[in-house]
């Protein structure tokens, strides 16, 4: 895996020490920002979330597949959702200078 810094995107980091909780802190050489690596979700919640919304399978039949509770797989699938909302409603609010609301269902003018 190679990191990167949060903030400018540059790999020119370094660890620098560790945090209360004792997680890996790091440092950019470039925008001279200190950071925690932000954690991905897992190789396998894309996949189960394509099985769930293309596929249309059951959480039922999704926990078995791929070994892991109903509560985990709901809880990355919001993560998910959350993630795609907020990149529909910056792509809007970027074609359109009026503001959009993106309701789950459709979108409409304030």
């Amino acid at each position: 895996m190679i990191k990167k810094c949060q903030f400018c995107k540059n790999n020119n980091i370094i660890k620098k020490g560790k945090n209360n909780d004792g997680k890996q802190r790091y440092f950019c050489k470039d925008c001279k920002k200190h950071f925690q690596l932000k954690i991905l979700s897992p190789s396998w919640v894309d996949k189960a979330y394509n099985d769930y919304t293309n596929k249309c399978m059951f959480l039922k039949d999704l926990s078995i597949k791929y070994n892991k509770s109903i509560p985990t797989l709901t809880k990355y699938f919001d993560i998910l959702n959350h993630k795609i909302e907020d990149k529909i409603i910056t792509k809007a609010n970027e074609r359109n200078s009026t503001n959009l609301i993106f309701d789950g269902t459709f979108f409409k003018r304030k």
